[in-house]
């Protein structure tokens, strides 16, 4: 929570006057300051562009970045991250193939604030992020207010969210949506907007932003000219901006009310069927499409959906209705979004769909959600691991004689998640009660096999998941008659290992005797010399335990080995095996391009250089590419130099002497190192960026040389037949080139 007080107000609005952004007037509607914009470019209109190819779309001579495609459902508070709903209902999200959840809050923020869908917490908004990160999803944050901006609430509103763009979340994936369905006329929530967002790009905030259409709380005409005419007019300088509205198709105000949508009111041709739910649709689509085209802007409904009345309660109900809450749908209403959504969908405009299931009593997710069909833009990546499963192995009952032991369980995940234990063939008589619970769980076996069972093996797994990936195990359990001539010690191993190469894997295993007559027990790693491990032999009476430790080197390559370890009791012996992954070492990078700018006719050149770090014996190559006027640094680059890498340290491309003016944005790449994964450096940041002119540049010290190793230049100057030298010493950081 950011708190709100006279001085942190009082700072924020002399920031907003010094950068020209707000005056300061009094207005006699309500006792506090309003805010006013001053010396902002409205966004014109301009000719109508083909929807969904905004790559070469431009406001304020500014390059348009092209907009990712969002696809998911809003209705989840922000608090779930706190209680573990938030990580099923993303998992949910990514298995449907969605790539976006809108979280909401507003208590605690402003005065003003409707108090709906719970609290700001930063600490939450942290624990989403995780998560959304986990799936690679987006994130909308919504501040679910309707009033801030005529209620007198403006400047606090803006004080709070000072501090959200203040903070470096640390996640490009996030879509701020400032209010949701704000009151007002659309000049008032055009300043207010453009207040907004001149505000974000001052504190250096680059994330993408909706803002909303007057529709849902401002008078406005239902067709595609007033829908356009009812988005507020911005101008965003990273041109980051998407256009929001809220499509519903709400049955009471259809059939109450004259006026509400256009052309397709009620009327004696005109009645509540599918006909009727397309006529809205093509309206809503409609006018999306032309204020795209208009405002040069991408679309992102951040709300909408199949509900069938606008009260909080259901004051209408159509004939052909399914339920009667939060959840319910229409058959009429089903067809309209779903009509709706295949629109959007062809034309690359973004939804968010009400609700996923936590924000009020009920989830349509399971009720109309269900039946939406939709075509993910790109199937979500999942960072999720499986989660890791530990159970004895090698173990023996005697039949009439109680056998317990634990299973354990984690999950290897950050954050963690809900994990579900459970047995499948347990044998007749054993208990095993399924168990549920965040990021570790523990799961008791008890059995007293009967006589009839003695004599035989049972084959028995177990099953830990976390709703998108799953391990087991199985272990096999003898059951002995009374008295056994002899019983085989008991293995207990953990559970499959993995390791980074370098790294010190340390793991214990443990035997135990059951026999009536303690027996002495040795216990050996059979190939633990082999794998360059080592292994504390141990002997001991009916209990023992022995401890591997294991540095995998370079002489071990990333892939999956296995240890095997046995204990006997000098009569019988018990195997077991560990699988141990080996994986590569995570490398850093640092890049810079020397020096930052060049004269064509001074015959220079300049080179990248790359600082690898922390890596282990890297050996792999690093490729340099150089793009003229090309900010994605995609199609041919003007330049490539391959350099060969041995060892960490400082690597330099091949000198680069340009024969074109522009700007060079410079890109990296690290492969084929066996024992470190390879990585891709961001496209031409501003260390790694080089402007090429036709004339020279203001002189500037370069602070990128040190006083290292001698250069000399040589000057010569021919003055009638006569050559004189002259030499000039600088110095220069040595750095490795191939």
């Amino acid at each position: 929570m950011y708190p709100l007080n006279c001085r942190t107000e009082s700072l924020l609005l002399c920031f907003l006057i010094l950068l020209g952004i707000v005056t300061i007037s009094m207005s006699s509607s309500f006792s506090g300051p309003t805010v006013k914009q001053v010396g902002m470019n409205m966004v014109k209109a301009a000719p109508l562009i083909v929807p969904g190819d905004y790559s070469s779309r431009t406001i304020s001579d500014q390059v348009a970045t092209k907009p990712p495609v969002i696809q998911g459902w809003g209705g989840v508070t922000l608090d779930e991250a706190s209680n573990g709903q938030m990580q099923s209902t993303l998992q949910r999200l990514n298995q449907s193939g969605y790539n976006a959840v809108r979280v909401g809050f507003s208590a605690g923020t402003t005065p003003c604030s409707s108090g709906e869908l719970g609290d700001w917490s930063s600490a939450w908004f942290s624990q989403t992020i995780q998560i959304a990160h986990q799936y690679n999803m987006w994130v909308i944050l919504d501040y679910h207010s309707y009033r801030d901006l005529i209620d007198g609430c403006q400047l606090q509103w803006l004080s709070f969210w000072s501090g959200v763009l203040s903070t470096n979340w640390g996640y490009t994936r996030i879509v701020w949506e400032p209010i949701n369905e704000p009151a007002g006329s659309v000049s008032l929530l055009s300043a207010a907007y453009q207040t907004w967002i001149t505000q974000a790009r001052a504190l250096g905030d680059t994330h993408w932003i909706a803002v909303e259409n007057t529709i849902s709380n401002d008078g406005c005409t239902f067709d595609p000219l007033s829908l356009v005419n009812c988005y507020p007019t911005i101008t965003d300088p990273l041109n980051q901006t998407f256009l929001s509205i809220h499509p519903y198709f709400f049955y009471d105000l259809w059939s109450q009310s004259i006026g509400v949508y256009g052309s397709c009111d009620k009327s004696a041709t005109r009645t509540w069927s599918n006909s009727t739910a397309e006529c809205v649709a093509d309206i809503y689509n409609q006018g999306m499409l032309n204020a795209s085209s208009a405002y040069h802007m991408p679309i992102l409904d951040t709300e909408g959906g199949a509900v069938y009345y606008s009260c909080n309660n259901v004051c209408a109900k159509p004939p052909d209705a399914v339920g009667t809450d939060d959840a319910s749908y229409s058959n009429t209403t089903l067809h309209f979004i779903q009509y709706l959504t295949n629109q959007m969908q062809s034309e690359n405009m973004g939804w968010l769909w009400w609700e996923a299931g936590e924000g009020s009593c009920c989830g349509a997710l399971d009720t109309w959600g269900n039946l939406l069909r939709f075509q993910p833009v790109t199937p979500p990546v999942s960072h999720d691991q499986p989660p890791t499963l530990q159970a004895p192995t090698g173990l023996s009952a005697i039949a009439g004689n109680v056998l317990s032991f634990k299973v354990n369980a984690s999950d290897p995940d950050t954050p963690p998640q809900n994990l579900t234990l459970s047995c499948l063939d347990c044998p007749a008589g054993a208990t095993f009660p399924e168990v549920s619970g965040l990021g570790q769980v523990t799961g008791s076996f008890t059995w007293t096999p009967s006589v009839a069972q003695a004599g035989q093996s049972y084959n028995i797994t177990f099953i830990i998941t976390d709703g998108l990936q799953s391990s087991n195990a199985t272990i096999v359990i003898t059951v002995y008659p009374k008295p056994p001539t002899n019983i085989p010690p008991v293995l207990i191993i953990p559970g499959n290992q993995s390791v980074t190469v370098a790294e010190t894997l340390s793991l214990d295993v443990n035997a135990t005797d059951i026999d009536a007559t303690p027996q002495s027990l040795t216990m050996s790693c059979t190939n633990c010399t082999t794998l360059g491990a080592t292994f504390t032999a141990v002997l001991g009476m009916s209990q023992v335990t022995g401890t591997m430790t294991w540095v995998p080197s370079n002489s071990r390559i990333p892939g999956r080995y296995s240890a095997e370890f046995t204990v006997t009791d000098g009569i019988d012996t018990s195997i077991a095996t560990v699988h141990v992954t080996i994986t590569k070492a995570n490398v850093e990078m640092t890049a810079s391009v020397y020096p930052k700018t060049l004269t064509l006719r001074l015959a220079s050149s300049a080179s990248e250089v790359v600082s690898i770090m922390n890596g282990f014996n890297p050996t792999g190559t690093l490729t340099f590419k150089a793009f003229l006027n090309n900010e994605a640094c995609t199609g041919s680059p003007s330049f490539t130099s391959i350099v060969s890498v041995d060892g960490n340290g400082n690597y330099a491309s091949q000198p680069f002497t340009p024969q074109i003016p522009g700007t060079y944005r410079w890109e990296a790449s690290y492969s084929g190192d066996v024992n470190n994964a390879g990585f891709s450096s961001t496209c031409g940041s501003p260390a790694r960026t080089l402007t090429v002119s036709t004339t020279s540049p203001p002189s500037q010290p370069n602070g990128s040389l040190t006083l290292d190793s001698q250069i000399v230049w040589l000057t010569v100057l021919g003055i009638g037949g006569l050559a004189i030298i002259t030499t000039a010493t600088i110095y220069r950081k040595r750095i490795k080139r191939s």
